[in-house]
């Protein structure tokens, strides 16, 4: 197993593997804002000349990357309220909720920054 840096505040390891596909494969990547879409650019040319894996826009029917940016409201009532990665300050800048399943992984997180952790995990 790879060693996160900086290790996680908490996680909760759950069955089930998130297929991004072969070389050459496509992967839907969404952002809900423009702060957000700055990060789907990065994540996407990330995955493009780290793993030859071309971001599709649109619903291809494939694997599906989100990325969101929380407001304070959402985080109240995302049930995220009592998540670690938002309690202090410096989570709230640098802190993210990532969640895998078979057919997607969502990130969530209160600035562009933490977002972009979230995407480099």
């Amino acid at each position: 197993m790879q060693t996160l840096i900086p290790a996680p505040k908490s996680f909760t390891l759950r069955p089930g593997v998130l297929g991004l596909g072969a070389p050459g494969s496509a992967v839907t990547v969404r952002s809900d804002s423009v702060a957000a879409g700055s990060v789907a650019d990065w994540l996407g040319q990330r995955l493009t000349s780290d793993h030859g894996i071309r971001p599709a826009m649109g619903d291809d029917g494939g694997p599906q990357i989100q990325l969101q940016i929380l407001t304070q409201a959402d985080v109240g009532s995302s049930g995220f309220a009592d998540s670690p990665a938002f309690c202090t300050t410096i989570g709230q800048e640098q802190g993210y909720v990532l969640e895998v399943s078979q057919d997607a992984a969502e990130i969530a997180a209160m600035s562009p920054h933490g977002l972009q952790n979230g995407a480099a995990t």
